[in-house]
């Protein structure tokens, strides 16, 4: 299990469909309890590797947080198995 939590300041998924082609998430759940929001769903996508999508797709259990403060997202963090994140061998 792997958590990644970004400042609101920076744009962490700015590079994420050029990196991971076709990225996409899928919610399957939502909780919102206060200033907190759970998304529970999948992520998926590809690989682009040395400027060549690869074919295959990966797709993953995965888990967001998103903590509001004065009306703003303050935090964003996401849990899931990075196991996908090395692409196949050619």
């Amino acid at each position: 299990m792997h958590s990644a939590t970004a400042s609101p300041a920076r744009k962490p998924c700015s590079s994420v469909g050029s990196t991971y082609p076709g990225y996409c998430i899928t919610i399957h759940h939502t909780f919102a309890n206060a200033d907190r929001v759970a998304l529970f769903g999948k992520a998926e996508g590809g690989w682009r590797v040395n400027d060549s999508v690869l074919p295959q797709r990966w797709s993953v259990p995965a888990v967001w947080l998103a903590e509001i403060q004065y009306g703003k997202l303050r935090r964003w963090t996401v849990f899931c198995d990075t196991a996908w994140a090395t692409p196949p061998k050619p």
